[in-house]
Formats: C-alpha cells, sequence, structure tokens
C-alpha cells in the first residue's frame, strides 16, 4: 500500500511539474527584447520592428508579454491607420426663456439648451433688420444662478446698404452649458427719416426765413429666433499608416529581355515597392513574386507598368509596384524590357503596413517584456479586445523596445510537444490528478474501516 501510495505522489508531483511547465508559454519562445516603462498612462503601444518580423509567425500566434512580475500581461496585435475627421457645425432652434431691457439701451436674453445637447460653440441670431452693427457678450450657466463668460464684444452687423456682407453668428469655445444670456449693447438706435419737411417763416409779406425740419425715428433690432450651433465630428477616412524598411539586394540581372531583381527582407509587411533609376524615357511592364525558400514563388504583382517621362516639356514618373500586404523572406522584382536596352536601377526600396501591440498598463515595475519565435504556438485568446474596443479615440503611450536577446529558458521544438501546452492536457492531468486522490482517500479509508473491525 505505501508504495502505491509513493508512486502517485510521484506521478502528482511529476504531472504538476509537467503542467506548470506547460503553462510557462515564455519557455517555448526563442527571443525576448525589454520594453521601457510604461509610466502613468492607461494604454500602452509597442510597435514591432524588424526583428520581431523576422521571426514571428504569420498570424502573430507566437508573441507573449510579461510585466515585471514575470506574469502574462493580455494584448492586442494592431495595425497603425491615421484618421481623417470632418467637423461641421449643426443649428438647432432654442428656447427663448425671458428678456430684460436697461436704462443704458442694451438688452438681455436668455435662451435654453435642451438638455441631451453637447459641444456648444455658438449662437446664431435671426433677424430681418438691416443696416445695423451691435457689440454682443455671451455668459453661460447651469442654473441661472452663476453665470461664465463666453465671449465678449463680438460684433454682429448688416452691411447690404452698402455691399453684400452680415454676420449674425457669434462664436465660443465648445461648451455644455444648460443656458445662455445673449446681452446686446445699443439695442435701439436713432435713425432719420428718409423724408424731411420745408418749414418757410414770412415777415411783412415775404420769406424771411426756411428750416429743414428731419424726423428722427428710434428703430430696434428685431430677433424673430435664436439658434445654438453645436459641433458634429465625421470620420471621413481611414487610411494605413505606413513606413519605409530595409531591404537587402541579392542580385541583379539582364537576359532575354528581362532585367531581375532578387531582393531580401526581414519577413516585414510590405505593400510597395518603389524603383530608383536616372534614365527617362520609358514604360515597362514588371511583375513581382514572392518566396520563403527561394524555389516556390507566388505571383503578387503583374501587369503593372513603371514609367518615367521628361520630353516636350511633358513630364510623368511612376516606379511605384503596390502589392498585397505580404510577408516574404525574398522578393523577386522582373521588368520586361522587350527589345529595348535595360534602364539600369540603381535602387530599391520598400515600404508597408505598421503593426503594434495595445494592452492596458500593468503598472508593475520591472518593465515588460516582449517573447517571440517559436512554433506550433496557439493563438492567445484574451477579452483586452473587447475591452480596448470600448473605448473611443484612446489616448496611449508609445514605448520602445530594446535590442534583441536569447531567451535563456527557451526549449527547442521537439522537447516541447505543443500538446504540453493546451488547455486539454492541463484539464486531463488536473482530472486524472483528482481521480488518483480521491482512490488514495478510498483506499485508505476502508483499510481504516477494516482495522477497526478486526
Amino acid at each position: 500500500m505505501k508504495k502505491r501510495i509513493s508512486l502517485a505522489v510521484i506521478f502528482i508531483v511529476a504531472s504538476t511539474a509537467c503542467v506548470l511547465g506547460a503553462a510557462n508559454m515564455t519557455d517555448s519562445l526563442r527571443y525576448v527584447k525589454k520594453a521601457q516603462d510604461g509610466k502613468d498612462s492607461e494604454i500602452l503601444r509597442i510597435v514591432l520592428d524588424s526583428d520581431i518580423y523576422g521571426s514571428v509567425s504569420a498570424n502573430f500566434a507566437d508573441m507573449r508579454l510579461t510585466d515585471g512580475k514575470n506574469a502574462e500581461t493580455p494584448f492586442i496585435v494592431k495595425q497603425d491607420v491615421s484618421t481623417e475627421t470632418q467637423i461641421t457645425q449643426a443649428y438647432h432652434p432654442a428656447k427663448i426663456v425671458s428678456l430684460t431691457r436697461h436704462d443704458d439701451n442694451r438688452i438681455d436674453i436668455c435662451v435654453e439648451i435642451p438638455a441631451n445637447s453637447r459641444d456648444i460653440t455658438g449662437l446664431v441670431l435671426k433677424t430681418p433688420s438691416k443696416n445695423f452693427e451691435k457689440q454682443v457678450d455671451i455668459y453661460g450657466s447651469s442654473n441661472m444662478k452663476t453665470w461664465k463668460t463666453m465671449a465678449e464684444d463680438q460684433s454682429i452687423f448688416d452691411y447690404s446698404e452698402v455691399i453684400p456682407l452680415s454676420n449674425t453668428t457669434l462664436k465660443f469655445p465648445g461648451s455644455d452649458f444648460r443656458y445662455y444670456n445673449v446681452s446686446i449693447a445699443n439695442f435701439a438706435e436713432n435713425i432719420k427719416s428718409p423724408s424731411s419737411e420745408l418749414i418757410t417763416e414770412k415777415r411783412q409779406g415775404g420769406d424771411f426765413s426756411q428750416i429743414e425740419k428731419i424726423a428722427i425715428n428710434s428703430e430696434s433690432l428685431k430677433i424673430d429666433e435664436i439658434g445654438f450651433l453645436s459641433k458634429n465630428e465625421k470620420e471621413t477616412d481611414v487610411r494605413n499608416k505606413t513606413r519605409e524598411y530595409p531591404v537587402s539586394e541579392l542580385s541583379s540581372k539582364d537576359d532575354s529581355g528581362e532585367t531581375e531583381k532578387l531582393i531580401s527582407t526581414n519577413r516585414e509587411p510590405l505593400t510597395m515597392f518603389s524603383l530608383e533609376t536616372e534614365a527617362n524615357n520609358f514604360s515597362r511592364a514588371v511583375s513581382v513574386d514572392g518566396s520563403n525558400d527561394r524555389k516556390d514563388w507566388l505571383n503578387l504583382a503583374s501587369g503593372r507598368k513603371i514609367t518615367k517621362i521628361d520630353i516636350s516639356g511633358y513630364r510623368e514618373t511612376d516606379l511605384d509596384i503596390p502589392i498585397p500586404e505580404s510577408r516574404f523572406k525574398y522578393y523577386r522584382i522582373r521588368v520586361s524590357n522587350g527589345d529595348a536596352p535595360p534602364v539600369g536601377f540603381s535602387a530599391v526600396h520598400a515600404s508597408g503596413n505598421i503593426y503594434c501591440l495595445e494592452l492596458i498598463n500593468p503598472k508593475t515595475s520591472g518593465g515588460l517584456s516582449v517573447y517571440y519565435g517559436g512554433t506550433d504556438i496557439p493563438l492567445p485568446s484574451y477579452d483586452i479586445k473587447e475591452i480596448l474596443g470600448k473605448i473611443k479615440a484612446p489616448s496611449y503611450s508609445e514605448i520602445e523596445l530594446g535590442a534583441q536577446k536569447e531567451n535563456p529558458k527557451y526549449r527547442p521544438a521537439g522537447k516541447n510537444h505543443p500538446f504540453l501546452n493546451s488547455k486539454t492536457f492541463f484539464t486531463a492531468v488536473i482530472i486524472l490528478m483528482v481521480a488518483i486522490l480521491g482512490w488514495i482517500l478510498y483506499k485508505g479509508f476502508r483499510k481504516i474501516d477494516t482495522m477497526n473491525h478486526e
């Protein structure tokens, strides 16, 4: 009995060690890079570099991130994009709450904004009045008791008698106040009557003097409606950010009417090749193929033409060759010369998309570590994608990576079967451990019960 228990204990300890070893996925990844501390930002971003692209799989499955306490940190792999936003101003009528007239020829109009309105950026006074100029102050409040100055000495005017020019819009920084007080100075103005009366004084049967009498009328600014402007932001264009990546030209040859260039990369996510030449006045068909072993090639672009013309005042240059995003080790660029002599390309440039890791700052000392480069590594399953997806236009801090180093705990492929890192194996070991413990306890109680009977 003791021998069986000892064997069972040994098995449980060994199984536990296997489970712990299997759970430490970073031991299956060959390289590691240290990252800077994330400081106080809630969201961090780590931009992937050529070292990582050169070793990581196509779907980025063989990547893990740990914090300063060596605990696995959830992340998402995200393509870096730039967003163009169009800002428009929407007009809505406001409710006039009160009107107060002062002795200094000033008038205050209080308006109320609907409760669900946000980011108010101005007020618009609609008036049929012509030929005027008024100075206006605007104050905002949430309770009609405490007021904050929003704009001072802004002008509304109409010069239509002289020139078709007018403005009745009052702008101020965006706010969410519920009430606004519009204070208009010199509200009523004295206006000369367009007609006059000639008065003649007679003495001794003749005209003694003549006086022209001009009527002066008081005319107030007439306001039909006051509305408010609210800012609306709309994403109009989302584009992938790109950068130039280094390439190495392995060979270049011209034969059978064709120029071929063999290019080596670190498997960055390329989307464009650009050729460089001093030659002019040519238009040639070009194709691009990709391969990881220089044996099997996949066509990425064909039927594309590169052109450079400079003749009789006409200039055109297009030496770009777009391709679908690809991460091949080798690329073959072939230019069809036909019967024409080779152009003579002096350089090849490559550019492509940018990928980064986004994560919630673990805020632990010691910095972050990025592990990568393995085989048969399963994709991690985190809930961080859903969490970050709920944040609109998040702000983040970008942290840099250090030099690439060999992972000292790395176990090469063959010594670490992927099944040992699976959830299925982990669950099976736990169930087996519970079953063995239950069996040991059962046999022990049976033996105790038998001893008691004896």
